[in-house]
């Protein structure tokens, strides 16, 4: 599965990356920390799935789901935020495939990439 992380913060960014590179099936294709050449990134890289941190700065995220998924191939998207209910709510609404808070353990992380792939890919679902 290739994956682009779109994460604010560096520290965050390179957790993710080490920990999903260590995993059998998962490869990190690209990051980014704004939104400024996020639609360019997914359209060059076409990853099966992005991970969006609901605070990159730039656009705001909300307008900007369409046009990632009109950019090649459809990829799934997961959102990165707060345990906020009212974010998870909105992030589901505009087309998130699943939401996850910052604080969750790296397994919550791992195993809501699983999920959200195979919802979105049913024909090509991962092991692990």
């Amino acid at each position: 599965m290739r994956i682009l992380l779109a994460v604010k913060r560096s520290d965050l960014r390179i957790g993710m990356e080490m920990l999903l590179d260590e995993q059998t099936g998962l490869k990190v294709i690209g990051s980014i920390a704004d939104t400024a050449g996020l639609l360019e990134l997914v359209k060059t890289a076409q990853p099966d799935l992005v991970v969006l941190d609901w605070d990159l700065p730039g656009k705001p995220l909300a307008g900007m789901f369409d046009k990632i998924r009109d950019n090649g191939p459809r990829p799934a998207i997961i959102v990165l935020g707060g345990k906020d209910t009212d974010t998870e709510q909105a992030a589901l609404a505009v087309g998130a495939d699943a939401y996850i808070s910052k604080g969750d353990p790296p397994a919550e992380l791992l195993a809501t990439i699983r999920r959200a792939y195979d919802r979105h890919y049913p024909s090509r679902m991962v092991e692990g």
